[in-house]
């Protein structure tokens, strides 16, 4: 594990190289909760969960916000993202996210969800649920 943080758009970049990687990869069942226990747990829920995997994986689309429902990960997705949440068994029997993904958690999310505000106030005003004064 590097000591240095990536950016979210190197994360980003790196995800994706190695999801194409393990696109073969057999992923247990396990292996999945326990990143989705992880990266709720970190990103705050389901939403933001489901939005992070989205931006991680796929194009952005102006305007668009894509939320990527575990059912469509791919288990090389799946790898990456088990790879990044790098877990670990503690001295107490319990099992933790590495320090590094807790801060680049912190980091995309203080990325990305000033874009998402600005798409959610967008799409908002499109569909007349928000007017400007």
């Amino acid at each position: 594990m590097s000591d240095e943080f990536r950016t979210p758009d190197q994360l980003r970049d790196e995800l994706r190289v190695q999801s194409r990687s393990y696109q073969n990869a057999s992923v247990s069942r396990g292996s999945m909760g326990a990143t989705i226990n992880h990266l709720n747990t970190v990103l705050g829920g389901d939403q933001n969960r489901r939005r992070v995997i989205g931006w991680l994986f796929y194009d952005d689309v102006e305007g668009e916000i894509f939320e990527v429902h575990s059912s469509h990960v791919t288990n090389g997705q799946w790898q990456a993202l088990y790879n990044w949440v790098s877990p670990y068994q503690d001295q107490g029997g319990v099992w933790r996210p590495s320090m590094q993904f807790i801060v680049e958690c912190a980091q995309l999310l203080e990325y990305l969800v000033p874009v998402w505000s600005q798409r959610e106030r967008e799409r908002m005003i499109k569909n007349g649920q928000l007017e400007l004064f």
